[in-house]
């Protein structure tokens, strides 16, 4: 992390727009420890949290729009050459196209949450041939939540952390519990949609 932030620190937004850039498209790049880095940056003054914002929705959109194409365009024929090497067979890619078609605009939504899958989102959009409007329309409202949770977390929360490390036993249980809530709750919220979008 530390050559990232002199990267960072030598070319400021223009650095943050091409890691999120490489981390989306599949190049290793640190993608939430950076955004967090940017929040607790701009929480400095170091840098403008709206101008960081800008950059990295941008740098998380180029991405996304760059994987689709290459799975749009270059996917497929990669695809069918390789896939009976490794298994895929057409009705076996079928179903699968077919299976992430159903759910594409939450998986692409909410993938962002997710490392690895995230990135395998675009490409299989593209290879899917899923429409570019759709598509666009849920890579920019996931791209919105995530980058502004992440830099929002850095930002209000990154230089409190002492605070944070002499919280009681209790405190960490209780915090902990809600989280695990919400998340169930999203889960079965989820879960419902997609059963709704399936029938």
């Amino acid at each position: 992390m530390e050559h990232f932030q002199m990267y960072i620190a030598e070319y400021g937004y223009l650095a943050i727009y091409f890691f999120l850039v490489m981390g989306i498209i599949g190049i290793p790049a640190p993608e939430e420890s950076l955004m967090v880095f940017v929040g607790i940056a701009a929480s400095n003054g170091t840098l403008r949290f709206s101008d960081a914002l800008l950059a990295s929705f941008l740098g998380v959109i180029s991405g996304m729009l760059f994987a689709y194409t290459v799975g749009y365009w270059v996917g497929k024929p990669v695809l069918n050459r390789v896939g009976p090497w490794i298994g895929l067979t057409p009705k076996r890619w079928q179903k699968a196209s077919s299976t992430f078609s159903r759910h594409a605009i939450w998986a692409i939504a909410v993938g962002y949450f997710l490392p690895g899958i995230r990135q395998i989102n675009p490409y299989m959009a593209g290879i899917s041939r899923m429409r570019l409007i759709p598509y666009a329309a849920a890579a920019l409202c996931g791209a919105a939540v995530w980058t502004t949770a992440f830099l929002s977390l850095g930002y209000f929360v990154g230089n409190k952390i002492e605070r944070l490390l002499a919280l009681t036993p209790a405190h960490v249980a209780v915090g902990l519990s809600l989280l695990a809530f919400l998340f169930l709750i999203g889960f079965i919220a989820q879960a419902l949609l997609f059963r709704q979008q399936a029938d």
